[in-house]
């Protein structure tokens, strides 16, 4: 069975990421901070990550700079998931070992879409 994270600080967002990969029948872990994915991440060692940048603390390039970190060839395929949607942050995002972007607000569909790329 197909693991995968969802990290935002909205429960709310995090509940509507799960709903829409709910059709995967995956495990859908959740996480709310940088700190609390990066522990999550390194237990459970999930498929794919939905994260968020803009998170309490430390933001999600933190997060992401400690997944690749311990995931240095990208067997875990990360998206960001966020509301900066201009073109310096996505290509951060890439530059910082991101594989793709998803802007907010986000549409069911393209989630689904990003998770059947990245999750055969």
């Amino acid at each position: 069975m197909h693991k995968i994270l969802v990290v935002d600080d909205s429960p709310t967002i995090r509940a509507a990421v799960s709903g829409a990969l709910a059709y995967k029948k995956a495990h859908i872990l959740e996480a709310g901070t940088a700190v609390e994915a990066v522990k999550i991440f390194e237990q459970e060692r999930p498929g794919l990550v939905f994260l968020d940048i803009n998170l309490p603390a430390a933001d999600g390039f933190v997060a992401l700079k400690r997944i690749r970190m311990v995931d240095p060839n990208h067997e875990t395929k990360v998206v960001m998931l966020t509301g900066a949607t201009d073109k310096a942050t996505i290509q951060k995002s890439i530059e910082e070992g991101a594989d793709d972007y998803v802007g907010k607000p986000f549409t069911p569909v393209v989630l689904r879409d990003k998770t059947d790329k990245f999750l055969k």
